[in-house]
């Protein structure tokens, strides 16, 4: 916030009309009507028994009174109300030599009006720094609450569908030729570890699993069997990517292919267990395939040198005692003496 109080010229006729302007405006107990403000002016501003520069540093609220008379002495020699009024209202111009008089009244009054004024200058515009201050803060705020909205939003998955957004298919990436494959490399195994109805096994699209004759691999055959068709289905998946990917595991590990084997309604023969690791021994020709099987479950079958078989035995001197080397049961060690 800036004040410019621009000061009439020496010269300037209306130099009487500027000063009376000024009072009119800044001055405190002086009426703003044009009628009132008259009447303060000569009750108020005219100050008896002084020169016209003593009279302007003079306070406009001191309370000293004149009469129309004191017109008539010092430099308001010949200026009655009448006058002052036309002066005011810029109908009639003040004779240069006396306007030269007033302008220096019309210089102090400024100074005085300029010191009173720049404090409450300095105060408004501190008041208008801080409310801009205040409403950059409330904007900021505003905008950081959008985007936490955003975000809850987000992380709830609240937002809504857009009519235009294509949900991602990765089923509709898979070929016939990879239905065609995992259906044969199926049926193939299953006639390997001797699958009753091996050649009506499929791969279901929709189900993304196996199914024998139509059925779901727990439909009839229970638990047992969920575990040998599981493995079943992983080894065809993962003689697929050996032939197909460029990315493919050289690897395989697989948790108690034979789990809960005796749990099915016709428990699975010797020969079928025997065909299953068959199986995974033929697909472990260029790979390592790691099997962890509960040791009653293959105690009748017969592995060749191919296969290295580690038995966990929780004994320090038959056996391997666990996954990690010297790591025992603290239970099972000799107190410390």
């Amino acid at each position: 916030m800036k004040t410019n109080l621009t000061l009439a010229q020496p010269g300037n006729v209306y130099a009487l009309g500027d000063f009376c302007a000024i009072v009119h405006l800044y001055v405190i107990g002086v009426s703003h009507s044009k009628i009132g403000f008259m009447k303060d002016f000569f009750d108020q501003v005219l100050v008896p028994d002084h020169s016209f520069e003593e009279m302007a540093k003079r306070r406009p609220r001191s309370g000293n009174k004149i009469g129309k008379h004191m017109m008539q002495a010092g430099p308001w020699t010949g200026i009655n109300e009448t006058d002052l009024v036309k002066f005011f209202n810029g109908s009639r111009k003040l004779p240069s030599w006396k306007a030269k008089d007033f302008y220096r009244c019309l210089d102090i009054l400024m100074d005085e009006l300029k010191h009173e004024i720049q404090p409450e200058v300095k105060t408004t515009q501190e008041r208008l720094d801080n409310l801009a201050a205040a409403a950059r803060i409330s904007a900021e705020q505003t905008e950081l609450l959008a985007m936490r909205n955003h975000y809850l939003a987000a992380l709830d998955e609240k937002d809504q569908d857009h009519p235009d957004f294509e949900k991602y298919k990765p089923r509709n990436w898979f070929h016939e030729d990879f239905y065609y494959s995992m259906r044969s490399k199926l049926q193939d195994i299953l006639y390997l570890i001797h699958m009753p109805n091996a050649g009506k096994a499929d791969f279901d699209r929709q189900t993304f699993d196996i199914t024998i004759d139509g059925y779901s691999k727990a439909a009839e055959q229970g638990k047992g069997y969920c575990a040998l068709l599981n493995t079943v289905l992983l080894l065809a998946f993962h003689d697929y990517l050996n032939r197909r990917s460029s990315h493919a595991l050289q690897w395989l590990l697989i948790d108690t292919p034979l789990l809960g084997f005796d749990e099915g309604v016709h428990a699975i023969s010797t020969s079928m267990r025997a065909g299953l690791f068959d199986a995974l021994k033929g697909q472990a020709k260029d790979q390592q395939i790691i099997i962890l099987e509960n040791t009653d479950h293959i105690d009748e079958l017969d592995f060749d040198s191919n296969v290295n078989l580690i038995r966990f035995t929780k004994n320090r001197h038959q056996g391997r005692y666990g996954y990690l080397n010297d790591v025992y049961d603290i239970t099972e060690t000799t107190p410390l003496r």
